[in-house]
């Protein structure tokens, strides 16, 4: 489209038209709202697909996916949500006070050669909390980026300490506001897609009338209500559904295998699913870049060794995120495998100090006694809650005495333990090894969630 930016151009492409719009308030999905910038949409929209979970289970299935705390379908609510993405409201929508979402808009609006500027509105978004002298009290802090009060509140709650000690405050900022927005983008284009397949069953509907029936149904007959219409919404966003079954019960953990956990959000991966469309598992999708506690210049996937720590991870996402799917994805790793790695285990002691600063900091210099740290294709240790930001002010020198058992994750049952698989080689070893041994709740988004039905079992 001449003279729209490509960011213009997919906005558009992935906007309701008219008929959409009227097909989709039609079949009661959507309603207006008091707010012309925004559409109230049905609690029903966010409803997951039924399955058979007796039914024998498919042996080329990647995955099996039990749905949690999604609300009974007989009490419809509704939500309010922009209409555009790019937008004011859209900014507010993700956690800005109207003032800086406003603010933050113009910006973007008025941003030099549109047609050839790389970046974004959630570019801009960041870009707002680029300031000098900021204040050291982080509610000060997020009070001058023009957070929400309730937004600030989420990321503060005093319940998630540990998590959100494990990073600063900017990146909970960037990491709530990022996943806001692209769950906003995908709830807006699986309005779009939902349409289509409205029309499109309105449309196989007109063509099987009777000729008989000399005056054609009118639209409003052809459009299937609600309840009557097929799912569009892809599993959980993102999996697809002929490589995952939907599955009520999880397997019991058989001899011979490890059991992992990790838990995040939905939209964390934007588009992307670690399991593919062909139903390979790529586990690249839900890495950790270089920096993490135990992979100081190589990628990483990293999974805790207890659903508790998983959910700490997926709870805090939930409650500053409530648009957002949440998931604990469980893995079964046989013991051949892990015994087939190169694998160092580094639990809380004078060494792990010196290997989360090394990791922290991205150092490949430490004394030749932690060659086997550097050489691991699996490095099982405990949970470092201290910030790079901590590390990277530390000289080696200072660890021992400067890092404590302060900074480790603590649960239930005592520290909390990763296990960390490292490189690309490893990694596509891994998706390999537990194909078919993956099981996914998925959470509805706490906004519409039905806390009756209570937690799953682990």
């Amino acid at each position: 489209m001449e003279g729209l930016t490509i960011e213009q151009e997919y906005a558009l492409s992935h906007s309701l038209n008219p008929v959409q719009e009227q097909a989709l308030r039609q079949a009661s999905i959507i309603r207006p709202s008091q707010e012309p910038s925004k559409r109230e949409v049905s609690s029903f929209f966010f409803n997951p697909p039924t399955g058979n979970s007796n039914s024998p289970r498919n042996p080329t299935y990647c995955a099996s996916v039990r749905f949690c705390s999604y609300s009974d379908s007989k009490h419809n609510q509704w939500y309010e949500f922009p209409t555009a993405y790019e937008s004011s409201a859209a900014l507010e929508h993700i956690g800005f006070t109207p003032a800086a979402a406003e603010e933050i808009f113009q910006n973007y609006l008025e941003r030099p050669s549109p047609n050839e500027n790389p970046d974004s509105l959630l570019d801009y978004a960041y870009g707002h909390m680029a300031r000098p002298r900021l204040p050291d009290d982080p509610r000060q802090m997020m009070t001058v980026f023009g957070i929400r009060t309730d937004i600030q509140d989420a990321i503060l709650d005093p319940a998630f300490e540990q998590i959100f000690e494990t990073e600063t405050l900017k990146f909970w900022i960037r990491d709530t506001l990022r996943i806001n927005y692209w769950t906003l983008e995908k709830v807006l284009t699986d309005l779009v897609d939902h349409a289509k397949l409205l029309l499109a069953t309105k449309e196989d509907n007109d063509t099987k009338v009777d000729d008989s029936i000399s005056s054609k149904p009118s639209a409003e007959s052809s459009i299937p209500t609600r309840g009557e219409y097929p799912c569009v919404r892809r599993w959980a966003g993102t999996f697809p559904q002929e490589h995952v079954s939907i599955d009520d019960t999880v397997q019991p953990t058989p001899p011979g295998f490890h059991v992992l956990y990790k838990g995040r959000a939905h939209e964390e991966e934007h588009y992307r699913s670690f399991i593919s469309e062909t139903g390979e598992l790529d586990f690249s999708v839900i890495r950790i870049w270089e920096g993490g506690d135990f992979n100081p210049w190589d990628d990483a996937v990293y999974f805790a060794t207890d659903r508790e720590t998983a959910e700490m991870y997926r709870g805090y996402a939930a409650l500053r995120c409530k648009h957002s799917e949440t998931m604990i994805i469980r893995l079964l790793v046989p013991d051949t495998f892990v015994a087939s790695l190169d694998k160092e285990e580094i639990l809380y002691s004078e060494d792990w100090k010196t290997c989360v600063w090394a990791g922290r900091k991205g150092c490949d210099s430490l004394p030749s006694k932690f060659d086997d740290f550097y050489d691991a294709e699996l490095v099982v240790g405990h949970v470092s809650k201290a910030t790079s930001e901590i590390f990277n002010e530390m000289k080696l020198g200072d660890v021992q005495e400067r890092v404590s058992e302060g900074h480790v994750l603590i649960i239930s049952s005592g520290k909390a333990v990763q296990w960390a698989f490292l490189g690309k080689d490893v990694r596509k070893r891994l998706g390999a090894e537990v194909k078919g041994r993956i099981h996914i709740d998925v959470f509805a988004p706490r906004q519409v969630e039905c806390t009756e039905l209570g937690e799953p079992a682990t």
